[in-house]
């Protein structure tokens, strides 16, 4: 083994980050399919349902969802012609486009919401007591920070 490899203790616990990331974003994507919906564009239609009538600008929605450019112009065309969402041009940016949540989409997303908070409830936080949940947050929240600055060092 070269220095540069994880441990056996550091890849143990990556490799079950790894398989537990799989397993559940197949679980929910089991769940969402008789909705006709992918994992990924149920969170496009939460964000939507939280941002109001107005809806969110794509370049809003790409940092929100993580997605590049192409992967979420896939989505919300695919969503656009199931009609759940619309996309507008933003009035006081032409090159600018603003998604928003159609009242199909509404249905859509709180016919599917239910059985999405029973599968994260059911898997993940109901069986999280107050101080794990507590440790959990931090160590996401501390990941993420790296995450954040790393991307901000390869941006400058």
């Amino acid at each position: 083994m070269t220095e540069n490899w994880l441990t056996p203790a550091e890849a143990g616990l990556w490799r079950q980050w790894v398989d537990v990331q799989w397993k559940l974003e197949r679980r929910l994507g089991e769940q969402l399919r008789p909705f006709g919906l992918t994992h990924g564009e149920y969170a496009i239609l939460s964000i939507l349902e939280a941002n109001g009538p107005t809806g969110c600008r794509m370049t809003r929605l790409g940092e929100l969802t993580q997605n590049p450019k192409t992967r979420l112009t896939q989505q919300v065309r695919r969503l656009e012609q199931a009609h759940l969402v619309s996309r507008a041009a933003v009035e006081e940016d032409a090159r600018g486009v603003r998604v928003v949540l159609t009242d199909e989409g509404r249905r859509v997303l709180a016919a599917a919401a239910p059985g999405h908070s029973h599968v994260v409830r059911e898997l993940v936080v109901g069986h999280i007591g107050e101080e794990d949940a507590r440790v959990f947050a931090r160590v996401l929240r501390d990941i993420e920070n790296r995450l954040d600055a790393q991307g901000q060092a390869a941006g400058s």
